[in-house]
C-alpha cells in the first residue's frame, strides 16, 4: 500500500500546507504532520517533513512481536518521496533507491528475509514506486514492474510459482510498461499509462478480473486454485486511473472518477450488495467452475449511499476485507467488513450485508472528519488518512494500530500523535 509524498504535497496545494497550526490530539499531546502514510496488515508508516522514516502499530518495526503505541522513527532517508507498509515488512523510496525492513515469511514457515533496520534491495534498478503485502512490488522508472517473495499463486507475476525472499526483485513476465503497480496478499496488480489495468496471482473468487485463468493443480497453499502467473488484463473495456489490490478483491477508479470492484464479496467488500451464492461472470461468457462464493469475477460498480453519493473519487486503497475511497472535494467513503471500526462510521454495526459479519455493502461517507482529506489508506482493520494540513489521523481497531498512544479501538478517526522525544 504505497503513499507517495509528491503526490500528496501537490494535491494539498504545496509544501505550503506544512506551516498550519499544528493540531493536538485531546489529550494536548502534538499531531504528527506526514507528508506520506501508509497502513499495513498490522502497522502503519509514514513520512515526516524532515525526511525521517516513522512507523507504529503491533509490527511497528517490521517484526513481528514488536508494539508501539505511537510513532518511532525507524532512520532518515534524505529526499524519501514514498513509503509502503505491507503484512510485517515496510519498503520506503529515497532518490529511486529502495529501502525495506521487516520480514517477508512463507506461509506457515519461519521468516525467509529478516531485518529490523532499512536494508537496500539489490539489483540495480532506479525505482520510482513501491507496494508491499505478503510479498513486495515496485516499479521501475522505465516502467518495469518488479516483485519479490512469497508467490504461493503467481503473485509475483514471473510466469512461475518460484519465490524469492532473499529480497531480489524479480521481473514480472509479459515486457507490459506499466504506471503504477499494487500488491495485495495473494495477487498483484498494475496498471498502464493507457489506462488498462493488469492482474496476477490467485484468481479463485475472480480477484483478477479475468475469466480466463485455467485451473492449476499446483496453484495456491493448498492448491487446485484458479490462478494467472503472468498478468491478465482485467475485463469490462474500462480505462482507469488507478487500481488497488486487497485481500480477495481489487478495486480501480476509472477515468471519469466512478469506483468498480471485483472478486470476493461475502462481507460487502466490492461496495455492491447481492446475496448470490454464485459469481457474477461478464454477460455473453460461460461459467467454466462451479463458483459457491458470491463474487464477481469483472469490475461491477460501487454504490455510495447516503450524503455525497453523487461524488467522484480520486483515489481508491483496500486492505484485506475493506475498502476507502478519497473524493475529489476532499471527503472519504468507506465499505466492507467492520469488525473494529475501521469504516469511520461510529460503531461496528451490520448494513444490510448478507453475513453474520460486521460490513457495510456499499460505500458510506466516514463521520466526524476533522477536515479535508488529501489521501487514505485502508490497513488490516483499521484506516488512515491525511487531511489537508497533513496531520495524520486513524481510526478502528486498537493495538497500538491508530499511533494516538493507546490500544483501545476508536470508531471515528483521533490523531496520530508525535514520536516519543
Amino acid at each position: 500500500m504505497l503513499h507517495s509524498r509528491r503526490w500528496s504535497i501537490g494535491f494539498s496545494f504545496g509544501l505550503a500546507a506544512l506551516a498550519c497550526s499544528e493540531a493536538t490530539a485531546p489529550n494536548g499531546s502534538p499531531a504528527i504532520k506526514l507528508l506520506a502514510i501508509s497502513a499495513g496488515a498490522f502497522h502503519a508508516c509514514g513520512i515526516t517533513p524532515g525526511d525521517s522514516t516513522v512507523c507504529w502499530g503491533s509490527t511497528a518495526l517490521g517484526v513481528s512481536g514488536t508494539l508501539a503505541t505511537r510513532p518511532v522513527v525507524v532512520t532518515t532517508l534524505p529526499g524519501a518521496t514514498a513509503i509502503a507498509a505491507g503484512g510485517t515488512n515496510a519498503c520506503a523510496l529515497a532518490a529511486g533507491r529502495l529501502y525495506c525492513w521487516g520480514q517477508l515469511t512463507e506461509v506457515n514457515s519461519a521468516p525467509s528475509w529478516r531485518r529490523t533496520l532499512p536494508d537496500t534491495v539489490p539489483g540495480g534498478a532506479v525505482f520510482g514506486n513501491v507496494t508491499t503485502s505478503l510479498h513486495d512490488c515496485a516499479l521501475a522508472v522505465t516502467g518495469a514492474a518488479y516483485c519479490w517473495g512469497q508467490n504461493d499463486n503467481g503473485e509475483l507475476g514471473i510466469g512461475s510459482l518460484a519465490t524469492s525472499f532473499d529480497s531480489t526483485p524479480l521481473a514480472v513476465a509479459g515486457g507490459i510498461t506499466f504506471a503504477s503497480v499494487s500488491a495485495g496478499p495473494w495477487h498483484s496488480c498494475g496498471l498502464t499509462a493507457g489506462g488498462q489495468a493488469y492482474c496476477w496471482g490467485d484468481n479463485q473468487v475472480g480477484e483478477l478480473g479475468d475469466t480466463s485463468a485455467a485451473m492449476d493443480s499446483t496453484c495456491g497453499y493448498f492448491a487446485n486454485r484458479l490462478c494467472a502467473p503472468t498478468p491478465v488484463p482485467v475485463q469490462g473495456g474500462l480505462q482507469f486511473r488507478s487500481v488497488a489490490a486487497g485481500g480477495l478483491f481489487s478495486c480501480g477508479v476509472t477515468i471519469a472518477g466512478k469506483g468498480y470492484c471485483w472478486g470476493w464479496n461475502p462481507e460487502g467488500s466490492l461496495g455492491t450488495p447481492f446475496a448470490s451464492g454464485h459469481c457474477i461472470w461478464p454477460t455473453g461468457s460461460t461459467p467454466t467452475v462451479g463458483d459457491t462464493e458470491p463474487c464477481a469475477r469483472f469490475p461491477i460498480p460501487v454504490q455510495l449511499d447516503g450524503p455525497g453519493s453523487d461524488s467522484l473519487f480520486a483515489e481508491i486503497s483496500v486492505g484485506p476485507g475493506h475498502a476507502c475511497a478519497l473524493t475529489t472535494g476532499g471527503r472519504v467513503f468507506c465499505w466492507g467488513t467492520n469488525y473494529s471500526g475501521e469504516l469511520g462510521r461510529g460503531d461496528t454495526t451490520r448494513y444490510g450485508c448478507g453475513s453474520e459479519t460486521p460490513c457495510v455493502p456499499r460505500a458510506r461517507l466516514v463521520l466526524h472528519a476533522p477536515g479535508s482529506w488529501v489521501h487514505v489508506t485502508a490497513g488490516g482493520d483499521f484506516t488512515c488518512g491525511l487531511t489537508a494540513d497533513h496531520t495524520a489521523y486513524c481510526w478502528g481497531s486498537g493495538g497500538g494500530n491508530l499511533g494516538n498512544g493507546g490500544t483501545t479501538p476508536a470508531y471515528f478517526p483521533v490523531a496520530v500523535l508525535t514520536p516519543v522525544p
